[in-house]
């Protein structure tokens, strides 16, 4: 079976790997994003795709847009019986999805057709959801609208940030590929369309939306701690220098009137918690947190080196 794969961040590694290492699967190109420049240095960077490409030797393509007919055809050359999408950043034009023999599938990591477009995996911590999981669908001209083949679920930790939450979902969506990609080729899964009418679309992240607003409950603060890891992060600002709460836990609060956003001390002791006052009556105890310029650390081994933490009011924007 002839296969083009399309993908580009670490997400869609795993399903490269599952169909790298099947004996019936001949990969004839990898597609994947332009390099871009790095964070620091402005060097170019490849993506962890066309990465993994070069280290198993695979034909690799950066053609940008695939809108072009030049892009067709490049396709066309190449004769796939089927095109494996994955994260790959770009919706596939109809001149695209009609060349392949099965046409084109994609694993999406969400159970759509709640959480379609760029951030499915934030939004799902964002939102409070206790379970996630990967669609397999049968592609079409829209953002995430084709219909489904399949999908598998995975529960949410407690403790998941977008980070490890996406490992999971990258490796359940390798499997999910591996399990159902033949039954589909062979007709023994038909798609079933999605119910539009409970489709939720997710934007792509920008810096601004870690800005914390203190007058928000702290569960939902907390939420943000997780979903905006690593990037943009949670973030304040104190004495108009940012900060970033890395690992943080909501708290009710009966007993403080102070401000939203002012920074306490409850308990004695080693039950002691550096607290920010939140909306809806809550507190939300800080764990981890990072002032610009410098390294995460506890929360306690901040306030020793700057005690005039306690007692300030942190702030949305400078």
């Amino acid at each position: 079976m002839s296969v083009i794969f399309m993908g580009s961040p670490e997400f869609a590694v795993p399903c490269l790997d599952t169909l790298a290492q099947r004996s019936d699967v001949a990969i004839n190109g990898v597609f994947t994003r332009m390099d871009k420049p790095a964070q620091r240095g402005r060097r170019l960077e490849a993506t962890p795709i066309k990465q993994r490409a070069a280290e198993l030797g695979l034909p690799i393509f950066q053609l940008g847009s695939l809108r072009k007919a030049s892009s067709w055809n490049t396709i066309r050359e190449l004769r796939p019986d089927i095109i494996v999408v994955a994260a790959f950043g770009q919706i596939l034009p109809k001149e695209i999805l009609e060349i392949p023999t099965y046409g084109c599938v994609n694993l999406h990591a969400s159970l759509l057709p709640v959480y379609r477009g760029a951030a499915p995996i934030s939004a799902a911590i964002l939102n409070g959801d206790t379970e996630t999981g990967v669609t397999l669908m049968a592609m079409d001209e829209g953002l995430d609208t084709g219909a489904i083949i399949a999908q598998n679920r995975l529960p949410i930790a407690s403790d998941d940030t977008t980070e490890t939450l996406t490992g999971k979902l990258a490796d359940l969506g390798a499997q999910t590929l591996d399990r159902y990609m033949d039954d589909y080729i062979n007709g023994k899964l038909q798609p079933v369309p999605q119910n539009d009418a409970l489709a939720v679309t997710t934007k792509l992240i920008r810096k601004e939306d870690g800005s914390i607003n203190w007058d928000m409950p702290a569960e939902y603060i907390e939420r943000m701690t997780r979903a905006f890891y690593p990037w943009p992060g949670a973030f304040t600002y104190w004495n108009d220098t940012l900060l970033k709460i890395r690992r943080a836990a909501a708290r009710p609060n009966s007993i403080n009137t102070e401000p939203a956003g002012a920074v306490i001390l409850q308990g004695k002791g080693k039950s002691q918690e550096i607290q920010v006052v939140c909306g809806k009556n809550t507190l939300l105890t800080l764990d981890i947190i990072q002032l610009q310029g410098k390294r995460f650390m506890p929360a306690s081994d901040f306030i020793r080196g700057y005690p005039a933490f306690v007692g300030s009011v942190l702030r949305s924007i400078t």
